[in-house]
């Protein structure tokens, strides 16, 4: 009888460890899944280039886009501004068929640090990136800007205030 009063009181014991383990595991995976959501909420909508003050140092030289379009992110989707070699010359086709070249996908990678990768095969700025957020005030307002870095890449965008409307919480912490 001491037996199996011995055996009932290590079972209770090994149960209860457990479900501690398991509520700590689903914490940590709760938690983990707050920070992907929070990233991803961030990123979503137009990413306006700043190109002054952006950085792109590549094997080849690009130009500025023909026409200044905003990185745009929908769901896992994206699409990327259409960059033209320095040397390249305009031609309608040429660019509709190069225009295919930047759109693709993009996933999270990590969020300590925040970091993404963007995938868009032949686009010079397919590749892994550190997000950093950063919220600066000049010209009386303030500007909630996203910035992309690797190891040859600097992109500083600016959210498009159109994003903000009827989403205050995302603007909570946009730092963080």
């Amino acid at each position: 009888m001491l037996d199996i009063q011995i055996v009932k009181e290590k079972m209770k014991k090994v149960v209860i460890l457990i479900l501690v383990i398991a509520a700590i595991v689903a914490l940590f995976l709760g938690n983990n899944h707050r920070q992907e959501q929070r990233l991803y909420n961030k990123m979503q909508g137009y990413l306006n280039v700043d190109w002054q003050n952006s950085a792109m140092e590549r094997s080849s030289d690009y130009s500025l886009p023909l026409v200044l379009q905003p990185i745009n992110i929908e769901g896992d989707s994206i699409s990327l501004p259409l960059l033209m070699m320095k040397n390249d010359t305009i031609n309608n086709d040429i660019i509709t068929d190069q225009e295919l070249d930047c759109i693709g996908s993009w996933q999270i990678i990590s969020c300590k640090p925040d970091s993404i990768q963007i995938l868009v095969p032949g686009h010079p700025f397919s590749g892994k990136y550190e997000v950093v957020f950063k919220k600066e005030y000049f010209s009386n307002q303030y500007h909630f800007l996203i910035c992309l870095k690797n190891d040859s890449t600097n992109l500083i965008c600016e959210k498009n205030e159109s994003f903000f409307s009827g989403r205050p919480k995302v603007l909570e912490n946009w730092e963080n």
